[in-house]
């Protein structure tokens, strides 16, 4: 998995631009690697004295195949662990996610 490759096909796949800003990231702690993706729903600007956590945001992490909403904004839904089979089932399931707020 790679964190810019997830990034751009969330990108792609978001039709109507309903993801307004996203960031993704790569930790190699130990043997794996874990990539994380950022994104929040409001553009920068609107953000409550500029800070990220202030946002309808969310924060996903992806190790060894799985995919996890490790952190999110107050009225963003919950996130069932699922199993990651490719960027593109990333970024799918991901966009889903967001289009359920």
């Amino acid at each position: 998995m790679d964190a810019t490759n997830i990034r751009h096909q969330i990108l792609m796949q978001d039709e109507f631009s309903k993801i307004r800003w996203s960031k993704g990231s790569e930790s190699n702690l130990g043997p794996t690697t874990s990539c994380f993706i950022h994104l929040s729903l409001d553009v920068k600007e609107e953000w409550i004295n500029g800070i990220f956590h202030n946002s309808r945001y969310a924060i996903f992490s992806i190790q060894g195949g799985k995919l996890e909403l490790i952190s999110k904004g107050l009225g963003m839904p919950k996130f069932r662990k699922s199993n990651a089979k490719s960027n593109e089932d990333v970024a799918a399931k991901i966009v889903r996610y967001c289009y359920s707020v």
